[in-house]
């Protein structure tokens, strides 16, 4: 145990300090004990040597520190504290037209929770919109409020352009009951400083202790606006858009624009600290949910703007109500988040990172603009919290609008679950996102249904150059169990093409596997399988072949790929599970097809046998794609040579040089070198670095889809 007592006299006194700061927030921080206590006890709003303190005396007496009518906070050496001693209940300080309250320009403590008050309110005239009519206009440093309510106001709510403000168990634009709506005409909570903490923490419902309510914003603004100037602030463990009881909206739900909104830099959307996975929003959980606007532009519980820089969301439930099982949707036309932001971070890779976004229509997720990789991680997107059951939304999970949008990854805990929705994702004019390492259509298990009600992934309207999938296994995505197909590229109407959709676990979907509408992907047919012992067929012309193996005719278990040669024949020496096997083409211009017709297994899977190396005694290494660096799309190149599938045209600059095989490379690795299963870009790597007598950590251990080849003549 610590043992005070050895301390010497000079730390006692410093730990006893910091105690009493620690124990007694935020009235306590008053630079030592020689803040002042201003005691409001009047709701009046006159300025008058009456005998009686009032708000507005009270912020100018803690302004200025000195003695203001009624009002001493004179001889002030640190953060002083407004109190109220009004009586019990709520007491109602109204405010005119025109002569809202002296804007604060000095530290201060403001606290509507003292003098036998349940909370303090502010109220102001209602409408009409008069600009600079806040309730609070906040723009010293250093201030705190607590347990206030804050309604009716001709304009924000609250206004802050100082640093290190706080906002805690306080009432915003909802009557003191935190059921009834009594909305401020401009913005809720509106932050153009840096270091702003809007609320404390959740406790799975009702709001209570540090939590804000804060909702009943209208005329399409936000009930939290972070501006372009907010710079590293904190929204964490507030009720946004509900009552206080996060099981319902306000009475009336007037509609608003946003739950929040962000253009500001490096700012915090929720958190990780006392989240419940699994269970209702608690800790840092926002719950985001009930704001609506028939306006479609406006409406979301969440819009990141493309000027936010390194926006992070994390821990919240958006669109559910507070248990996060039931539908209170970001809605009429509303989405649950929007993001325009390259920067944002939606999620993380641990369970307390992750967002539960369900319940909103007609749109979940919101993609528009570009997008950075690893954006969009670890998050139930259309499950209930629990991850085993569907949110009522009948659109659609992920709509991607833009470039280079990153859906989960290909590290554990990246993956989302995009569950129990119309359509999972669907991307339109999307060009370079990846979709990878997701469970859509199932329970967050992989195993259990949890069906989309349309189909899985769609792409359409010029979306070209995407991934489904990948080059490893770890980017698999498992889609299964959805109504509709499992991904469907639409080239109905206009050029869909060059999407990539590999290595994943596509099954049990009530229509296609795969199903390219129209030229989607150039209409690319699908390999045909002629034989087994070993697997054999017939492709297009120097493709990649994945094999599949199923109980029907989609492709539950990725098997391995080979590449078809000049005159498109192929053959897989691989182990296979069938019992059906299909498989897919992918051409040189990224083009996956359809699967193929099942082709059911009947005798024994036949033993690995030799891959074939190319001929030629020269070993190719280089920039062959003129990227200006040797990486995994010359590692693929590389493949092909060996195969004899392409040769080098030394038009680039190459970073390294045509290498002797007879005179460096004694024995050729290839093969499974880091048992993912499949040769790929990875092991081909490994390839191009024993070539060059650089050091490589070959895995004896692993199965190998081919085997170690001599080419030395």
């Amino acid at each position: 145990m610590f043992k005070v007592r050895f301390l010497p006299s000079r730390f006692l006194l410093l730990l006893t300090a910091a105690t009493v700061l620690f124990m007694n927030p935020p009235d306590a921080v008053r630079g030592g004990g020689f803040g002042k206590i201003v005691v409001v006890d009047t709701t009046t709003n006159i300025q008058a040597a009456d005998g009686l303190c009032s708000l507005p005396e009270a912020i100018i007496a803690t302004n200025t520190n000195s003695i203001y009518f009624d009002c001493d906070a004179s001889l002030s050496a640190g953060p002083d504290s407004i109190r109220f001693a009004l009586g019990a209940g709520t007491p109602v300080i109204n405010i005119g037209v025109g002569v809202p309250l002296p804007a604060i320009t000095d530290s201060v403590t403001i606290n509507g929770t003292t003098g036998g008050s349940t909370r303090v309110e502010i109220r102001g005239p209602g409408g009409p919109l008069v600009s600079g009519d806040h309730g609070l206009t906040v723009t010293g440093n250093n201030v705190h409020v607590r347990g206030l309510v804050i309604t009716s106001a001709a304009d924000n709510g609250i206004l802050v352009s100082g640093s290190n403000f706080s906002l805690t168990g306080s009432y915003i634009g909802v009557f003191s009951d935190g059921v009834i709506a009594l909305p401020n005409q401009g913005f809720g909570v509106q932050v153009q400083g840096s270091m702003a903490v809007i609320g404390g923490e959740t406790n799975g419902g009702p709001c209570t202790g540090d939590c804000n309510v804060i909702s009943g914003a209208i005329n399409e603004k936000a009930n939290v606006f972070l501006d372009v100037s907010s710079s590293l602030s904190v929204v964490k463990g507030n009720f946004i858009g509900t009552d206080v009881t996060g099981t319902t909206t306000l009475t009336p739900n007037i509609g608003n624009g946003q739950g929040v909104a962000d253009r500001g830099s490096g700012n915090l959307i929720g958190g990780s600290t006392g989240t419940t996975p699994g269970g209702s929003c608690t800790g840092d959980c926002n719950l985001i949910s009930g704001n609506s606007h028939t306006a479609a532009a406006f409406a979301a519980g969440l819009l990141i703007l493309s000027d936010a820089q390194g926006t992070v969301v994390r821990g919240n439930f958006i669109g559910t109500d507070v248990t996060g099982t039931q539908p209170l949707g970001n809605g009429l036309f509303g989405r649950g988040l929007i993001s325009r932001s390259p920067t944002a971070m939606i999620g993380g890779l641990l369970p307390a990172d992750r967002n539960v976004i369900s319940g909103n229509y007609p749109i979940n997720l919101l993609i528009e603009g570009l997008a950075s990789p690893g954006s969009v991680l670890g998050n139930y997107i259309g499950p209930d919290t629990s991850g085993t059951t569907a949110v009522e939304n009948i659109g659609t999970g992920v709509w991607i609008e833009g470039n280079g949008a990153t859906i989960g990854g290909v590290v554990a805990g990246a993956g989302n679950v995009i569950s129990g929705n119309g359509t999972g994702v669907a991307l339109e004019n999307t060009v370079n996102a990846q979709i990878q390492g997701n469970l859509i259509g199932t329970a967050a298990d992989g195993v259990s249904p949890l069906r989309n009600e349309l189909d899985a992934i769609v792409l359409f309207a010029s979306s070209s150059n995407n991934i489904i999938g990948g080059f490893t296994s770890d980017a698999a995505n498992t889609i299964a169990f959805n109504n509709g197909s499992g991904v469907v590229v639409d080239g109905s109407f206009t050029t869909v093409r060059s999407n990539t959709i590999r290595h994943n676990s596509i099954h049990s979907n009530v229509a296609k596997g795969i199903d390219l509408v129209g030229t989607g992907n150039d209409a690319l047919p699908p390999p045909v399988i002629t034989g087994e012992n070993p697997l054999s067929g017939t492709a297009c012309s120097e493709c990649f072949v994945d094999i599949y193996s199923d109980n029907e005719d989609e492709g539950r278990t990725h098997e391995g790929w080979v590449l078809s040669d000049i005159a498109g024949n192929w053959t897989f020496p691989g182990l296979l599970n069938g019992p059906n096997v299909t498989a897919t083409n992918t051409d040189n211009s990224d083009n996956t097809s359809e699967f193929s017709a099942p082709f059911t297994v009947t005798g024994p899977t036949p033993t690995p046998s030799p891959t074939p190396t190319g001929a030629g005694d020269q070993r190719i290494w280089g920039d062959h794609n003129c990227s200006g660096a040797a990486d995994p799309v010359d590692a693929l190149l590389v493949l092909r040579h060996d195969a004899g599938l392409t040769t080098q045209t030394n038009e680039c600059p190459e970073m390294g040089a045509q290498v002797d095989v007879t005179a460096v490379a004694v024995i050729r690795l290839w093969g499974d070198l880091d048992c993912s299963g499949a040769v790929d870009p990875v092991d081909a790597l490994k390839g191009l670095r024993f070539d060059a007598a650089l050091p490589i950590t070959q895995s004896p251990g692993c199965p190998d889809a081919g085997q170690q080849v001599i080419v030395v003549t």
